[in-house]
């Protein structure tokens, strides 16, 4: 038979595991909902942007040198993502056009 601590775990369980996993820098589904701005992947950066995939993974070291992005790990096995919020992309593009550089 099996142990029923097993198949309900108590709150406190859950609360420090998810803690545990927010202090690895693991995205968990609920911080997605809570951010909508937080896009996660190069697709969805490069979809937000309007730009290639490939543009804008050739643009990783700027993009990291100025924080615009930053990697995490997400899923199981944790793998590692990059992920960027919204504003922070706008502001990196807006500074980038006021220098007078081309994307």
């Amino acid at each position: 038979m099996t142990d029923p601590r097993l198949l309900e775990p108590s709150y406190e369980y859950n609360k420090e595991w998810y803690d545990k996993q927010r202090a690895r820098g693991i995205i968990l589904p609920e911080m997605r909902s809570t951010n909508p701005d937080l896009l996660i992947g190069w697709k969805q950066i490069s979809d937000f942007l309007s730009m290639t995939m490939w543009k804008i993974r050739g643009m990783k070291p700027q993009l990291i040198e100025t924080g615009a992005v930053w990697f995490t790990r997400k899923g199981t096995p944790p793998k590692r993502v990059v992920c960027a919020f919204k504003q922070v992309l706008m502001k990196w593009i807006t500074l980038k056009a006021q220098k007078g550089e081309i994307i």
